[in-house]
């Protein structure tokens, strides 16, 4: 905790940027705890900053919304002068690693290990897609996002046509953007990477982990 109530405004905010910035910006050695790092900067008093860090690698952004409802569950009670009111945990992450590790071994690995690598034989990245100019040949690996909204009445739609099919929004966006990928670069077996939540166990829904998988979804496409 550090408390900068006595600082000056002028002061007090550029002070703030800073522990945010280095909180923030400062490694984590995964070998070694701890591996999830908290401060709290008091800057009146009635009023905190609560910074907390942690590696991707230590928990997904489901995780991130189980902890900060615990917490805030934990400081409505506490504030209170009750005890903690969420229920022990029924199973923990090293549960989840032990269920990985034997549910993927022996034959069923191998059964999986055959179906993926010929699921995946023929996929191919997108490689033709056409550019507005000629690419360098060494490009730094820079990426960006672009926000958009849809109209409602598309989106409504969009919703339907995925309950009438039997699929998930995920599946119907996904096969619109792969069939677009197809109509500019004509490739009849196209991959695309994804991350999916990975917790397909009931267990695994209150958990704080590292959950997310990045898989690869192949599709097939055949000229008319």
């Amino acid at each position: 905790m550090h408390d900068l109530s006595k600082l000056p405004s002028q002061d007090k905010e550029a002070t703030v940027a800073i522990h945010a910035e280095r909180h923030a910006l400062e490694p984590f050695n995964l070998s070694h705890a701890p591996l999830l790092r908290a401060e709290l900067l008091k800057t009146a008093a009635d009023e905190h900053i609560f910074l907390l860090a942690t590696h991707q690698y230590v928990f997904d952004g489901w995780s991130t919304a189980i902890l900060f409802r615990e917490l805030s569950t934990l400081y409505t009670a506490f504030r209170a002068g009750e005890a903690s009111p969420l229920p022990p945990p029924s199973a923990q992450y090293a549960d989840f690693a032990h269920w990985l590790r034997h549910g993927f071994a022996g034959a069923e690995a191998a059964r999986q290990e055959a179906y993926w690598q010929e699921k995946l034989r023929d996929a191919q990245l997108v490689t033709a897609l056409p550019l507005d100019h000629p690419r360098q040949a060494n490009v730094p690996n820079r990426s960006a996002s672009v926000a958009f909204t849809l109209p409602s009445f598309l989106a409504d739609a969009l919703r339907k046509l995925s309950q009438q099919v039997g699929v998930t929004l995920f599946i119907s966006l996904l096969a619109a953007f792969q069939t677009l990928l197809y109509g500019y670069t004509r490739q009849e077996k196209l991959a695309v990477g994804s991350i999916v939540s990975n917790r397909q166990l009931t267990q695994t829904e209150t958990m704080i982990g590292s959950f997310a998988n990045n898989i690869l979804i192949s599709s097939d496409f055949f000229p008319a």
